[in-house]
């Protein structure tokens, strides 16, 4: 069975492509014959350098919009990659491009040809959630029904930053795009909308597994990994490596940092204050 490894990178901000770099290097170094590594993509010329490892199908500004659908939805636009990417004969891998892979994915590769389905991990249970945001979404969406996926109490938010389907399992994304589109009519573009109709279209079928185990998901913590990577791939340009010698570099010199980093309200404060990252 092929699995396609699909990442979606589009917009002006380098440091988005310097994290899609090694999120690559990170799948080649792990993922198991045969695969296929996918970089939809605004900037192709900024993916040169892999290009012999990798397909790079660009996307243009007009299709973005299209994806964005009826109601102008940001987040649609990642459910529309990955639907049009999904096929009758390949497992179908979406990643963002701030994630790393840790180990051997055979395993899961194993689980999803044999029916399972995949998002990075369970986060929290919506309705317990203390968050105004989530609270407000709750009260939205309880009780409700969104593309024929019952919403209640027991409803869990997942990470989206790893979304999988095995073959012949588009028909899920395209529940969770119906539903993300229910859900944007109800709640006015929650932000949230495209992670929660993945959430309960996968959910749905009982078989959503972690894909945690796999691979680490560093949102929390993004400055952090940024500049481990950057001096990652200073010394994978320094000493002229190719792209199998940066694979093992990767694998072999894994970074270590915490997933998450909760900040104090006096460090954004400064942040925003003084421009300050740390």
């Amino acid at each position: 069975m092929l699995t396609r490894y699909l990442f979606l990178v589009f917009g002006p901000a380098e440091t988005h492509y310097w994290q899609a770099h090694h999120a690559i290097l990170s799948v080649l170094a792990h993922a198991p014959e045969p695969r296929e590594v996918l970089v939809v993509t605004t900037h192709p010329q900024r993916f040169s350098w892999l290009s012999q490892a990798i397909r790079i199908q660009p996307v243009d500004d007009a299709t973005l919009t299209r994806w964005k659908g009826a109601r102008g939805f940001f987040w649609r636009i990642k459910l529309e990659c990955i639907r049009a990417n999904a096929a009758t004969d390949a497992a179908v891998v979406y990643c963002d491009s701030d994630i790393l892979v840790r180990r051997d994915l055979s395993p899961l590769v194993a689980a999803l040809a044999q029916g399972s389905v995949a998002m990075h991990e369970p986060e929290y249970l919506l309705s317990a959630s203390r968050r105004r945001g989530d609270r407000a979404l709750y009260r939205a969406v309880a009780d409700k029904t969104f593309s024929s996926v019952q919403v209640d109490a027991a409803t869990w938010m997942w990470n989206a930053g790893v979304v999988a389907v095995g073959p012949g399992q588009r028909e899920l994304i395209e529940t969770a795009l119906e539903a993300c589109d229910e859900l944007c009519a109800a709640t006015g573009n929650h932000n949230l909308a495209e992670q929660f109709a993945l959430s309960i279209s996968l959910a749905a079928t009982g078989r959503n597994r972690p894909a945690r185990e796999w691979i680490d998901h560093y949102w929390g913590n993004k400055p952090g990994f940024i500049a481990s990577i950057t001096e990652q791939q200073a010394t994978i340009l320094a000493e002229g490596m190719t792209i199998a010698q940066a694979c093992a570099h990767v694998r072999d010199h894994p970074i270590h940092r915490p997933l998450r980093v909760r900040e104090r309200w006096w460090q954004r404060w400064i942040q925003r204050r003084f421009g300050v990252q740390r």
